[in-house]
């Protein structure tokens, strides 16, 4: 009998996807930016009067991901979490409330199945969007469930187990690269609302590649050093 996969705490069900947002409405949201670029769970940008923080360790033990498991935006009326499932919605409130800045509670939350969304992105809230008067598009909604909904769904061909989980292997990633030739069709019989997407566009949105190590920073002395003699010294 073959071995089943083990459990995957970020596994979504793929006949319930919908985008999860949770609002915190206060003045002092954006004590909450420099607690995010600090913590190691978060990748953080900042735009304009807002930042966004996307969620890529499921804790401080874990590798980061390759997808966003979850996304926090801090914006001058307050806070609002994005994620996929329940589950991961409150971890990541859990994570948030952690850094001790403001304490996000649910003080308005939605639940906006995927093909809504895609229909009608202005059920969304979306502050940044509303700050520059731009409308949300449903591209934009489209690229942020394929970056953190479709990457965490099961599927048959890869053995049960969702592609965030088989991208970390040479097979998996071919496996994938494989799966993506086909999955334009796939995913237009799956989600008629979805804008299409060329394989190309799904290759750089679902193959990203693995982050680069961080480099151990030069001392002035190592670049005084490399300056006077026209070389790197060697280590």
């Amino acid at each position: 009998m073959p071995k089943a996969p083990p459990l995957d705490p970020l596994r979504l069900d793929p006949e319930a996807v919908a985008i999860l947002q949770s609002s915190t409405f206060t003045p002092d949201a954006s004590t909450l930016v420099e607690p995010l670029e600090r913590s190691p769970l978060f990748a953080v940008a900042r735009i304009d009067r807002c930042a966004r923080g996307e969620w890529i360790r499921y804790s401080s033990e874990s590798d980061p991901s390759l997808f966003p498991l979850g996304r926090v935006v801090v914006h001058p009326g307050g806070v609002l979490l994005e994620a996929f499932g329940e589950e991961r919605m409150k971890a990541l409130r859990s994570r948030v409330n952690d850094l001790n800045a403001v304490r996000v509670t649910p003080d308005e939350i939605r639940v906006v199945p995927i093909e809504e969304a895609l229909n009608r992105p202005a059920v969304l809230m979306q502050p940044i969007h509303e700050l520059d008067e731009r409308e949300l598009s449903g591209r934009e909604v489209a690229e942020t469930f394929l970056r953190m909904g479709w990457p965490f769904i099961a599927r048959e061909d890869l053995g049960g187990r969702a592609p965030h989980v088989v991208i970390r292997t040479g097979r998996g990633r071919r496996a994938i690269a494989e799966i993506l030739e086909k999955l334009p069709e796939e995913l237009r019989d799956t989600y008629p609302a979805l804008p299409d997407f060329d394989a190309t566009e799904l290759r750089g949105l679902l193959l990203p590649q693995e982050p680069r190590p961080i480099e151990t920073p030069e001392t002035p002395d190592t670049v005084e050093r490399e300056t006077s003699t026209g070389r790197r010294p060697a280590p």
